[in-house]
């Protein structure tokens, strides 16, 4: 059992935990300083403060950073980014997601150059457009995390994740990558707020048709999502909403989604001659997916000889062809071989969510690793100093999420009812993306929509240290365990005519 291995990795003790326990003793201590028993700012104005200083943060990013994007043209050695620029470019002139060779390209999701062509269609092709779009996309994701942290937990938690996300390093790194990333996570967060809000409140007639444009853009953006319309019927049958309103709102959410997304599946068949929804990237799973591969993910499709290989596959006319022969391929290695795909499965998703250097830090790695503008401008020290802020941030994430986890659990009696339904969303968007990771490479890139979510229950904890955790309630329990220990030891002392 090769996950065995991988679980064991979670138990190995770093310089990162020292640097953890700190961080946690001093967020425990701020409640002492004289400025925090003073000074009084309102929660609207806390948010404000929050948003400027994220934005400022990502403001320096965007002058301090050498890395430049490719407007124009392509790049000798083209990145995903730069893909990404030259289909938003290419929309400006009339050619709808091409290859380089002309050739119809289903590599990328389509949502975000999507809207970036529009906007330099407006705006302009500019380099400003992309990154003061990247800007207001991070204020609204800031908002939208606030908001869903103060539908679980109330607003202090709240405050708490949106600081947490505003000065989270990978977050900040990002700002001047053309990435999918900065518009995926407000069009999901804002369907996963309305769907809080109106557990707490009533389900509206209408709301099917807003799930289905948000999450049906939200999977142009970013494929994870499909799972949303599942996610809606579990929880409105936790809620015990009446099945016509389980069923019905799920259903009609889904119908919608694929509505939205009917003009790109028409293009792709007209492209290649089959049916392809979304992406036409099965190829590149299938490269992982077959006998022999590690969970870190192989590279290269079965050769000739090789277990899996497929004739087939390897005279495909076109990339639409060959996306449905690998899609076909991969289900049936799963269902020929369940053992094996879940011990692949499972130490790929704990290989995915751990802290350790595999992968390098990956806005740091698109930016200066690929050989574009200012990749040599960023080494040595300060090169590692970036890395290991990162490193850090998400080894403090992931621990404080795991013991906010525990303490939720302890306390699950005592929990509201809007808390409890926000962490069984929550929980079933995690449980559904990560049995998708079971399967897709895991890069830690697309772990990143996952943790603004982490800092949400992260926040509740977070919350309480920062304002109820006292060191002097701590050494009183402990002066009384002392004190109970010594009566016990005391009660069971021989008595000196005993001893006589």
């Amino acid at each position: 059992m090769t996950f065995l291995r991988y679980l064991t990795e979670y138990t190995k003790v770093n310089p990162l935990f020292t640097y953890a326990l700190l961080l946690f003793a001093l967020l425990s201590s701020v409640k002492y300083l004289p400025f925090f028993r003073q000074v009084r700012i309102s929660p609207r104005w806390l948010l404000c403060l929050i948003l400027l200083t994220g934005l400022a943060l990502r403001v320096g990013w965007l002058w301090g950073s050498a890395y430049e994007p490719v407007m124009h043209g392509l790049a000798a050695n083209p990145t995903e980014n730069d893909l990404m620029q030259m289909h938003a470019v290419g929309l400006t002139q009339g050619k709808w997601f091409l290859n380089p060779d002309g050739t119809a390209s289903g590599r990328r999701p389509i949502g975000y150059p999507m809207l970036l062509g529009a906007c330099y269609q407006v705006f302009g092709v500019d380099v400003r457009v992309v990154w003061v779009l990247h800007l207001v996309l991070f204020a609204v994701t800031a908002l939208l995390v606030y908001r869903i942290g103060k539908e679980i937990f109330g607003r202090g938690p709240g405050l708490v994740a949106a600081f947490f996300y505003s000065i989270y390093p990978v977050s900040v790194y990002s700002v001047k990558l053309i990435t999918d990333e900065h518009l995926f996570l407000p069009v999901w967060f804002a369907g996963l707020a309305l769907l809080l809000y109106e557990c707490r409140t009533k389900v509206r007639p209408w709301s099917w048709l807003v799930y289905g444009v948000l999450f049906g853009y939200a999977a142009m953006i970013r494929t994870h999502v499909i799972f949303m319309p599942l996610v809606m019927a579990l929880t409105y049958a936790l809620k015990r909403f009446s099945w016509r309103v389980v069923l019905g709102t799920s259903f009609l959410t889904l119908f919608v989604m694929q509505a939205v997304n009917v003009p790109w599946v028409i293009r792709n068949y007209r492209a290649w001659g089959v049916p392809v929804v979304y992406t036409a990237t099965s190829c590149f799973i299938f490269a992982q997916l077959h006998t022999g591969v590690t969970p870190e993910g192989g590279t290269m499709l079965p050769k000739k000889g090789e277990p899996d290989y497929s004739e087939e596959l390897e005279n495909a006319p076109n990339e639409g062809v060959a996306h449905a022969i690998c899609s076909r391929q991969m289900k049936r290695w799963i269902v020929a071989h369940p053992a094996e795909f879940l011990d692949l499965g499972i130490s790929r998703v704990l290989l995915f969510m751990h802290w350790n250097r595999w992968g390098g830090v990956w806005p740091l790695f698109y930016q200066f690793d690929q050989g574009g503008p200012g990749a040599a401008s960023l080494q040595g020290g300060a090169r590692k100093a970036l890395e290991e802020i990162a490193y850090e941030a998400y080894y403090f994430l992931l621990h404080s999420f795991l013991v906010a986890l525990l303490f939720l659990w302890l306390r699950r009696k005592a929990l509201l009812a809007a808390t409890k339904t926000g962490l069984a969303v929550l929980g079933f968007c995690f449980f559904f993306y990560l049995c998708e990771h079971m399967i897709i490479y895991p890069d830690r890139k697309y772990r990143f929509p996952l943790e603004p979510l982490m800092m949400i229950v992260a926040a509740y904890g977070l919350e309480k240290l920062i304002r109820g955790w006292r060191w002097e309630a701590v050494g009183a329990k402990g002066l009384a365990v002392f004190r109970w220990i010594h009566g016990v030891m005391g009660s069971k002392a021989p008595r000196t005519e005993d001893v006589k």
